[in-house]
């Protein structure tokens, strides 16, 4: 399940929770949306992703993200992920330097550190 941080984030900034499973239309009924809102008025924008640490991430899912990623690739501004999950961690770590933006990992504890770090400009 995702659900969208509503408070708290500049306009320029994505902010979602993830619990459960993420399914693929959960991604596109819930983040999708509210990307291409954010770009409808800015130049890029920023995500916010909070994990919780039973978060499974189904197939559908990252497809469409890697699909909807690819297709906006120069409109992403930075990428914040925050998560406990040793697999997050590992996949941050293979996917990150990949990435043409800016994105860091934070554990839980320093979810304001993400806040602030994943609103700031370039």
């Amino acid at each position: 399940m995702v659900n969208l941080i509503e408070e708290g984030l500049p306009d320029d900034v994505v902010g979602v929770h993830v619990s459960g499973t993420l399914t693929r239309e959960d991604y596109i009924s819930v983040f999708v949306p509210a990307v291409e809102r954010v770009l409808e008025t800015q130049k890029k924008v920023s995500v916010l992703t909070v994990f919780e640490d039973d978060v499974d991430l189904s197939a559908g899912s990252v497809l469409e993200d890697t699909y909807f990623g690819t297709r906006h690739l120069f409109a992403w501004g930075r990428m914040a992920m925050v998560s406990d999950s040793d697999s997050m961690h590992r996949a941050a770590g293979l996917m990150f330097p990949l990435l043409p933006f800016k994105a860091r990992l934070f554990p839980t504890e320093e979810l304001d550190a993400a806040i602030t770090w994943v609103s700031s400009q370039d």
